[in-house]
């Protein structure tokens, strides 16, 4: 899994400890995105940003994009295999599940 964090450089002192304990087993990679107070980000969310920066450490063939605010149903595991086709094709192909059902 990857997590990206955007965090005010004020707040990096108690997100650390946590993200220390998160990614210690590696099957989390956390990336802490910090904002200084004078840097443009400082008042807003990088929320494109911060989805790209997950994207590109990808390890794996597949990947689902959750934000906070958007959860998949709890039978996603159950409608997620019939929105896939048999033979997923070898390319970047962006599947969209709905959030609920």
């Amino acid at each position: 899994m990857c997590l990206a964090v955007w965090a005010h450089e004020e707040e990096v002192d108690k997100i650390e400890p946590f993200a220390a304990s998160l990614t210690a087993d590696g099957l989390v990679t956390m990336i802490l995105y910090q904002v200084r107070r004078d840097h443009p980000n400082y008042y807003d969310f990088p929320v494109n940003l911060l989805r790209n920066i997950c994207i590109r450490h990808i390890t794996t063939s597949h990947f689902m994009v959750l934000d906070i605010d958007m959860w998949p149903t709890a039978r996603g595991t159950d409608i997620l295999p019939l929105c896939c086709p048999p033979r997923w094709p070898r390319t970047r192909t962006p599947l969209w599940c709905p959030p609920f059902s």
